[in-house]
């Protein structure tokens, strides 16, 4: 192998490695906070889906869970739901 070859060599095996390690310059903080952002809004799902089945229990079909300002639940009937009459 000539000397013109290996410095050929040498340069794409440097160009590669370079581009190999470019991963380490991108940025993974936004994919942290929308992560939390999703977790939050997974368990204020399942939260509200909670609430809703536990109206549906108590005040039977038709039944809308409200929360108030302090962070009780309300149960309270929807209006203008026929109810199969």
């Amino acid at each position: 192998m000539t000397l013109h070859r290996f410095f050929n060599w040498a340069i794409a095996a440097a160009i590669a490695i370079l581009l190999g390690l470019t991963w380490h310059l991108d940025d993974h903080g936004a994919d942290l906070i929308r992560s939390d952002a999703e977790r939050a809004a997974q368990t204020e799902a399942r939260l509200q889906k909670a609430a809703q089945d536990l109206c549906l229990q108590e005040a039977g079909p038709g039944a809308a869970a409200i929360w108030t300002t302090n962070g009780d639940l309300v149960c309270r009937p929807r209006r203008n739901i026929k109810t199969g009459v």
